[in-house]
């Protein structure tokens, strides 16, 4: 079995993570180090709140490495661990904090506003002086009940939810998922991860950078990914929808060049575009498309062939059970959830007979390939019984090189477009949608375009909010 804590201490002096400094330059960290920070941070815990196993600790930080420490150290002291998205709106971050019942919060400078029971800066948790040894014994790997996290969904709708994940559940994943791919332990020696910690795939990818041994390195600015893809030249990037888009831009411009040694690109968040992935492939990269929610604690399906099969998030992994009830796909694995955090109502609805129903409208082809098709929640109903899936018309718009995002709802029983676009091609995006109408039933029609200059609101995961 996988210890976590026990291969941090077998790490040494090998390098663990590189990241970019103010000046821009590359700084290098160390197992050590790193095993030292994690140590410091659990002792300046138990120093300021005396025993932290089984508190309830918020991190809200800016910095992937303070992530990493604080949740390794409250993970170390048996504690209840959230992580938190900082970019969520205030009266989000408040309500997680009051709804996960965190005790201690610890807060990048930034987010001093925020406050719990005790509120504590990074700098005073995750100090980096590594004075003192980290000593590892057996029972910092042992199991306990109150050693879990309460990580938070950004739905599209309504308030967030806390999924309860034990940490046991994560890293026993970790390690059947990548010894199902035993060319990645043998192709690949660093990664670079643009998914941050507070998400169930960062977390995930964290840990599997331990399990793994690879270099690890994580996005500072979501705005410069590309150029920090060129500097880190990783063998695994670990993509965000929003970088997904930032790599068919840099496809069309003709940038080959950022790709250096990239060999694999795992997409968890949104499926390859044919385009992409054909060009991905042509260049000698492996695309990896999958599928996984934070219920399941990222386990789910995945793509192994996404020009065959394009649009498809793959096939269930071997210790995953999916199954199509009432066209909605349902998931059953032994790392689900054990719930939603103080939400007995949602929990009962979504977690039925160990199966984890999430919501997405999918059906399964004759090979076995998963294809979603839409959001049960997001399924517009009109008036006469028409059922109408959102997701299938914004793919299609989508099709327009002009339209950067969108979204298609019901208003007074028609069918809307909010698009953003430039200003100077909202013409040419009409045209297209009235010779798309033409194709589409009547009541799928789009009915009216709402433009707009700014990009839409999104979730912890980049998806657009309904």
């Amino acid at each position: 079995m996988f210890k976590f804590f026990e291969t941090i201490a077998q790490g040494k002096e090998k390098l663990f993570y590189r990241y970019l400094d103010n000046d821009n330059q590359i700084c290098e960290l160390t197992y050590n180090d790193y095993a030292a920070d994690i140590y410091e941070a659990f002792n300046n815990l138990n120093r300021m709140f005396s025993d932290i196993r089984g508190k309830h600790i918020g991190v809200l930080s800016n910095r992937a490495y303070d992530s990493m420490v604080l949740l390794a150290a409250a993970n170390l002291g048996k504690a209840v661990v959230v992580p938190i998205n900082q970019f969520e709106s205030p009266d989000n971050i408040e309500y997680i904090i009051d709804n996960a019942d965190i005790e201690i919060l610890i807060v990048s400078d930034a987010y001093k506003k925020y406050h719990a029971t005790f509120t504590v800066s990074v700098s005073e948790i995750v100090t980096c002086s590594r004075k003192e040894r980290f000593e590892y014994d057996n029972a910092m790997d042992e199991f306990s009940d109150d050693n879990y996290m309460i990580v938070y969904t950004s739905g599209t709708t309504g308030k967030a939810k806390g999924v309860v994940i034990p940490f046991e559940n994560i890293k026993n994943l970790v390690q059947t998922n990548t010894d199902d791919i035993p060319e990645l332990l043998e192709n690949v020696t660093s990664m670079y991860l643009t998914i941050p910690l507070y998400h169930i795939m960062g977390i995930y990818y964290w840990i599997g950078a331990v399990y793994t041994g690879w270099l690890m390195h994580a996005t500072q600015n979501f705005g410069d990914m590309l150029h920090e893809l060129t500097i880190f030249n990783p063998n695994i990037v670990i993509a965000t929808p929003g970088f997904i888009k930032m790599l068919e831009a840099a496809i069309k411009r003709g940038r080959d060049d950022i790709f250096g040694n990239l060999k694999y690109i795992i997409s968890g968040g949104a499926t390859l575009s044919e385009i992409l992935a054909d060009r991905l492939v042509k260049l000698g990269i492996t695309v990896l498309d999958g599928y996984g929610m934070t219920e399941t604690a990222a386990a789910g399906t995945v793509n192994r062939d996404a020009l065959a099969h394009p649009g498809s998030i793959g096939k269930p992994l071997p210790y995953v059970n999916v199954r199509i009830v009432d066209g909605e796909m349902c998931i059953e694995t032994k790392y689900n959830m054990k719930g939603y955090y103080k939400n007995e109502a949602a929990t009962a609805e979504c977690l039925i007979d160990g199966m984890v129903h999430t919501g997405d409208l999918a059906y399964i082809d004759e090979e076995g390939y998963v294809f979603i098709t839409g959001r049960k929640k997001n399924l517009i109903i009109l008036s006469g019984g028409e059922n109408v899936s959102p997701e299938e018309i914004e793919k299609k718009l989508y099709e327009n090189k002009y339209i950067k995002e969108c979204k298609v709802f019901a208003k007074n029983d028609r069918i809307y477009a909010g698009i953003f676009a430039n200003v100077e091609h909202q013409e040419e995006i009409r045209a297209f949608i009235t010779e798309l109408n033409s194709s589409l039933p009547i009541f799928k029609r789009i009915n009216k375009v709402e433009f707009q200059e700014s990009e839409f609101e999104k979730t912890a995961n980049g998806k657009i909010k309904r």
